[in-house]
């Protein structure tokens, strides 16, 4: 029953819970209203990789404080210490984010959001890249088949702090150059700088993951009313997970990057912008 409602979500490709948590407040009062009632439930279940959190709602009298969410202050660098559900305490029992009224299911592991980041962080194999303002991190760990602006047996991938990708050529200017001599993808640019653990990359053949990039690239096609037959065999998945400007640590940057190939097309079908700034 649990893994059916995790399904619900249309970011999970396969999940098979090994625990969960239950916890039910039924018809629980108002501290001096016994008359205003509240009824939901938690549930945490985990497969031992990740966990998510389901929460049924039936009866709610009052919509609270409005505070819905989680903190992780002791968690992973590479985690978003707070993450607020924006859900609307006076709906709580006739919307959802899962297509059944009163129920809403969230990722809680490596911090992926509403918006459908592909998963990351190290549990998922993904490394750090380099600390400091202007740094460049480069990388080989990747196919030497994978078609890299329609070139195979590329040397390597480097990610500069400011925000683009270059292939083969290590370059740490603060802004690229559209016009140069290198190989660049820009999915966005601006002077950042690294404070470690905020930069996360990986190449990968994980099916799951796969599947959810695939799922991605279909979007394209069906916007055009065409039928999608590519399905990826290698990706490189690039995070910038709240990467500060570099002389103001409170404007913040967060999207990620993904280059799927299936040896003979390319696509980029996530640069998924979180919030530019803050």
């Amino acid at each position: 029953m649990i893994d059916k409602d995790i399904l619900l979500s249309k970011s999970v490709p396969s999940f098979k819970s090994k625990e969960a948590i239950v916890i039910t407040f039924n018809n629980v009062p108002y501290y001096d209203k016994r008359n205003i009632l509240f009824r939901f439930q938690v549930v945490i279940a985990t497969d031992y990789k990740n966990t998510y959190t389901i929460f049924n709602y039936d009866r709610i009298d009052n919509p609270g404080y409005g505070n819905i969410g989680y903190a992780e202050p002791d968690g992973e660098v590479s985690c978003t210490p707070y993450k607020s559900f924006n859900l609307n305490g006076n709906t709580l029992s006739t919307s959802s984010n899962v297509g059944k009224p009163g129920k809403f299911v969230f990722l809680l592991t490596n911090c992926t959001n509403d918006r459908e980041f592909i998963p990351y962080g190290q549990s998922y194999g993904d490394s750090f890249a380099n600390e400091g303002d202007s740094s460049s991190t480069c990388f080989s760990s990747f196919s030497k088949r994978f078609p890299l602006f329609s070139t195979t047996n590329r040397s390597q991938v480097c990610i500069s702090s400011n925000g683009y990708i270059t292939v083969d050529q290590s370059v740490t200017d603060t802004k690229a150059s559209l016009t140069s001599y290198y190989s660049v993808l820009v999915p966005f640019n601006f002077d950042m700088k690294s404070r470690g653990k905020d930069i996360l990359y990986r190449s990968t053949t994980d099916q799951n993951t796969l599947m959810l990039i695939d799922r991605n690239i279909g979007l394209l096609h069906s916007q055009k009313n065409t039928t999608s037959s590519f399905k990826s065999k290698e990706a490189i998945i690039v995070t910038f997970n709240n990467v500060p400007y570099y002389n103001n640590r409170n404007m913040i940057f967060r999207y990620q990057v993904v280059i799927a190939t299936d040896y003979k097309n390319t696509y980029s079908p996530a640069a998924i912008q979180d919030h530019p700034y803050n």
